[in-house]
């Protein structure tokens, strides 16, 4: 992340993949919950050394980078606060604005294989999804759906008995089509009736 635009989300604030955290001295502890929430929903940011005060958003710094970052990298690494090491030792950056340092974590969208990504040994309370600027703790539903993405057939690879053409929504073919359409309007696919056009 370039400076203008790490200057830019500091002066918007927080969204669905930015998460600014104060750090003068240690590693906040509700580090963990955003590492999850990044990882299970899109993947983010996580800016250590930027305050939230009642007029928004400033550039607080951290006093040791190399500690807060070997402090990270303990914890990142370290199954028992969390389930798949995420994060890639290259992308962290530390940057200097005002001769304050801040921390640049890159958090990466978890595959559906590795996810969930969960803390402290505790699939079922410990997993966590992003939502706008917060993280927030997956239903028990949204976690097993996330089990089952995540085995060697997932859902949307199976065959359902049973089944035929008449049970596919009209609405959402209808949608389908004019997707393709949008992007390819010229398609001679487009000519084909729905059943053809599937095939």
């Amino acid at each position: 992340m370039d400076l203008d635009t790490l200057l830019e989300h500091i002066d918007i604030g927080e969204d669905q993949d930015i998460e600014f955290k104060s750090a003068k001295n240690t590693l906040p502890k509700d580090i963990l919950p955003t590492l999850s929430a990044f990882a299970n929903t899109d993947g983010g940011y996580i800016i250590l050394g930027v305050s939230e005060t009642d007029d928004g958003f400033i550039i607080s710094g951290v006093n040791n980078p190399e500690n807060l970052i070997t402090q990270f990298w303990n914890n990142h690494n370290n199954p028992e606060k969390l389930s798949f090491p995420i994060c890639s030792n290259y992308n962290l950056e530390i940057k200097e604005i005002d001769s304050s340092k801040l921390i640049i974590i890159p958090v990466p969208r978890a595959t559906r294989t590795q996810r969930p990504v969960y803390i402290n040994k505790n699939l079922m309370t410990g997993t966590y999804k992003r939502n706008y600027s917060g993280d927030y703790h997956c239903t028990e539903v949204e976690i097993k759906q996330m089990l089952r993405d995540a085995s060697n057939d997932p859902q949307d690879y199976q065959i359902l008995d049973n089944f035929n053409f008449d049970d596919l929504d009209p609405e959402t073919m209808k949608a389908f089509r004019q997707r393709f359409s949008n992007r390819e309007p010229d398609h001679p696919y487009l000519e084909l009736d729905d059943k053809n056009l599937l095939l």
